[in-house]
């Protein structure tokens, strides 16, 4: 062990630095569907955005979530087709450590910096990434998977479905969505034409437990 320098713990657990930027907590959101803002300005601070319905008790969601930059800002299109304006999300919001810096100036406490860049700050909280790979979606899998905690998860899409239909075929784009404890699918049509199904792309959340600040928003108009 060192006889000098800083130690850093996470519940008891000493965490190893890496010389890369962090990903760290910037905010929590209450919104309903539609075109949600979250940063504006800066087309390089690109955001990672977990997401999770509050008020749904289906199987799964009809709809999606992509994260777009539009009209000089970083947004969430937000689309539930079942519920509509009715449904209420929460979507939390990791940014690089330098960008959050930049917005909140830490007056004091630890920075560590690799080649003139800020990667960890001690005021900052930094993302805890967990991963599955166990989403499928036939039989009864359609319910989603129970992580055994609430849950929130990270806005991109694991797959497409091609369906036959009387007018030739479609395809469903399949992103994920938390509720609960559980991950669920938040689906919708996207082209008139059939496309090979392809699934099973790893998929990555987050305990909300570990993240509070909550900040209410209004869909753009």
């Amino acid at each position: 062990m060192s006889k000098y320098g800083a130690l850093f713990f996470n519940q008891g657990i000493t965490e190893e630095l890496t010389p890369y930027e962090s990903a760290v907590f910037l905010k929590k959101i209450k919104t309903k569907p539609g075109l949600i803002k979250i940063i504006e300005g800066n087309n390089n601070a690109v955001p990672l955005i977990f997401i999770r319905v509050l008020n749904s008790s289906n199987p799964s969601l009809g709809g999606l979530s992509e994260v777009i930059y539009e009209n000089n800002a970083w947004c969430v299109n937000l689309i539930d087709s079942i519920q509509g304006n009715s449904a209420e999300y929460e979507l939390y919001v990791f940014v690089k450590s330098s960008y959050h810096i930049s917005l909140h100036p830490q007056k004091w406490g630890i920075q560590i910096y690799h080649k003139g860049v800020i990667t960890h700050a001690s005021s900052q909280r930094p993302l805890n990434l967990l991963e599955g790979n166990n989403f499928v979606l036939t039989g009864n899998n359609w319910n989603g998977v129970d992580v055994g905690f609430p849950c929130a998860v990270l806005i991109t899409t694991i797959g497409h479905i091609g369906m036959m239909d009387s007018m030739g075929g479609k395809t469903i784009r399949v992103t994920l969505c938390g509720r609960g404890n559980r991950i669920i699918p938040h689906s919708m049509i996207v082209a008139g034409q059939m496309s090979t199904t392809s699934l099973g792309k790893p998929y990555f959340y987050i305990d909300v437990r570990e993240y509070g600040c909550l900040l209410y928003t209004s869909p753009s108009p």
